[in-house]
């Protein structure tokens, strides 16, 4: 995915969608596309690596600390918000499958939906 579809992507998401189109590019620029096999560990459970995560294609498997877990399909309403987004993480995320995902660096100035 280029810059281009990383700010298309990103301007999809409730939390920056209000954003004016200047800094929404600037976090565009900053974003990462992370292609990833399956089994592969997104998220790690107590870490806090400063980035925000969108899940844009495949399934993950959110785990939590009991082995407690949930499926986040990218074909569903809930890829819309950031995966795992409280900090410390409290859940491991681990892509079932091929997926697709933009990592956006906690940057001062925008949006915050940390819990």
């Amino acid at each position: 995915m280029d810059d281009t579809g990383i700010t298309e992507t990103l301007g999809k998401m409730p939390m920056l969608a209000d954003l004016p189109s200047w800094q929404l590019e600037a976090v565009g620029e900053l974003a990462e596309s992370l292609k990833l096999k399956k089994g592969a560990r997104l998220i790690e459970r107590g870490s806090d690596d400063g980035f925000t995560y969108f899940l844009t294609t495949g399934k993950v498997s959110l785990i939590d600390a009991d082995g407690s877990s949930m499926i986040i399909d990218a074909d569903t309403e809930s890829v819309q918000t950031p995966l795992a987004n409280l900090r410390p993480r409290i859940v491991d995320v681990t892509t079932l499958g091929r997926v697709r995902a933009i990592r956006v660096p906690d940057t001062p100035g925008l949006p915050d939906c940390r819990g």
